[in-house]
């Protein structure tokens, strides 16, 4: 489910492209293939897949999805700017059923909307797609929240998406019904972004050092508990915290600091983050929400 994908990796596969190649340039009018036609031949560039999240699960708070959602390749002179969907999540309820983990067969999913209005009391978890692509031998990876539905923009001969549901606990059993497809597209600003649980921090106290997400440009902290908005955003070379490249003071007064839900940029050399409680004799937990380049 992951790992570069080479292109051309048989001489038959070589030659049969390139005489393929050669038909379309001979070939003229309406009936010639487009550059996406030529990439895709044929490929399935839509598809749904199903993830179990269910009680019962232990030892991660991270579930995989058991299959790809998407995969496409061509060769290296195919590459496109392509533009990825990722739809609004659905989930089907499945409380008491006893499911495989690996079922892709389910129907009767609801967004949020709809679940609402049946099941009021149903607890979301966190659905995130992990997102492979390049051309040749060079890729790139990057994990994103599905949100209600984004849109990626990639330069790419190859793309493959998985899932996952991350930040999992207890709260509502479901198979989440998560959707993807690949269209052409062009560069253009996007508003992905990747979701990372901080967790509690006591009052002056400093979080541990995460890994700032790969592709992040910004993030804005956040509270997900009870305190005031004061606190600083560390940014550091190294995993121990100890080479400090950037600090950023939230406070709650009228100051000239950063305010609570402004964004923040992320340091060229800033790999990993913390966030600091300079609350006074309150603990509070945080989330930081990253947005990305592509």
């Amino acid at each position: 489910m992951s790992g570069v994908i080479l292109p051309g990796n048989s001489f038959d596969e070589d030659l049969a492209r390139a005489r393929s190649h050669a038909a379309d340039a001979n070939r003229s009018g309406p009936g010639q293939p487009t550059d996406w036609g030529r990439l895709m031949r044929g490929q399935t560039v839509g598809k749904r897949i199903i993830v179990i999240a269910k009680a019962g699960i232990v030892g991660t708070t991270t579930i995989p999805s058991a299959v790809n959602m998407l995969t496409v390749q061509g060769s290296d002179n195919e590459a496109l700017n392509l533009g990825l969907t990722l739809h609004e999540p659905q989930v089907v309820p499945i409380a008491g059923l006893t499911l495989p983990d690996n079922l892709q067969n389910i129907s009767g999913e609801q967004d949020n909307a709809q679940i609402a209005g049946s099941n009021p009391a149903f607890k979301w978890d966190h659905p995130q797609a992990i997102v492979e692509w390049g051309i040749g031998g060079v890729s790139g990876k990057v994990v994103v929240d599905f949100m209600n539905g984004c849109l990626l923009n990639l330069m790419a001969s190859w793309v493959r998406v998985s899932a996952q549901i991350d930040d999992f606990g207890p709260g509502s059993d479901a198979a989440y019904v998560l959707r993807s497809q690949l269209g052409p597209s062009h560069a253009a600003p996007t508003r992905a972004q990747n979701m990372v649980r901080v967790g509690a921090v006591n009052f002056g106290a400093t979080s541990v050092p995460l890994p700032t997400p790969s592709y992040a440009k910004d993030l804005i902290p956040y509270l997900t508990g009870a305190g005031d908005p004061d606190f600083e955003v560390l940014f550091f070379k190294d995993a121990l915290g100890a080479t400090q490249v950037g600090r950023f003071i939230y406070t709650s007064a009228a100051s000239n600091n950063y305010r609570y839900g402004e964004a923040c940029p992320v340091p060229g050399d800033g790999y990993y983050f913390a966030i600091k409680n300079t609350q006074a004799a309150v603990e509070s937990s945080y989330r930081a929400l990253f947005g990305m380049v592509l």
